[in-house]
């Protein structure tokens, strides 16, 4: 019926997309592995609402316009015990994906599990 609680569309209406913790930074080390360009951030809460993190990847163009570069997907943590999360995942962007002569922007979205999307996260090297 229309007014069950656990309906798809109602529970849809009622969530609400992870969001990062103020002051949370995303960091990108592109040194330490040869072939990728590792990027760390912390999780999202809830972490029981975080499906996944889309992480994209843009490179400054000739007319200094921002163009997309690849998109990896990081699942989160919403399947471990909470004793078991690490509040901080990792994402190896491989280098061959990216030109990074040019300025290279990261952007990590967390994504609930209705596909709503959150605030992301942005990170330049």
């Amino acid at each position: 019926p229309k007014t069950a609680p656990y309906r798809l569309d109602r529970r849809k209406a009622a969530a609400k997309p992870g969001a990062f913790p103020s002051g949370a930074r995303l960091e990108a080390d592109r040194k330490s592995d040869a072939d990728a360009v590792v990027l760390s951030f912390p999780a999202a809460a809830p972490a029981d609402d975080v499906f996944c993190y889309r992480v994209e990847a843009f490179r400054r163009g000739t007319l200094l316009e921002w163009e997309s570069e690849g998109r990896e997907d990081v699942y989160g943590e919403f399947h471990l015990r909470p004793s078991e999360r690490t509040g901080r995942l990792v994402c190896r962007f491989p280098k061959s994906a990216l030109n990074l002569s040019r300025p290279t922007r990261f952007v990590v979205t967390p994504v609930d599990f209705f596909g709503q999307l959150g605030k992301p996260l942005e990170g330049k090297i």
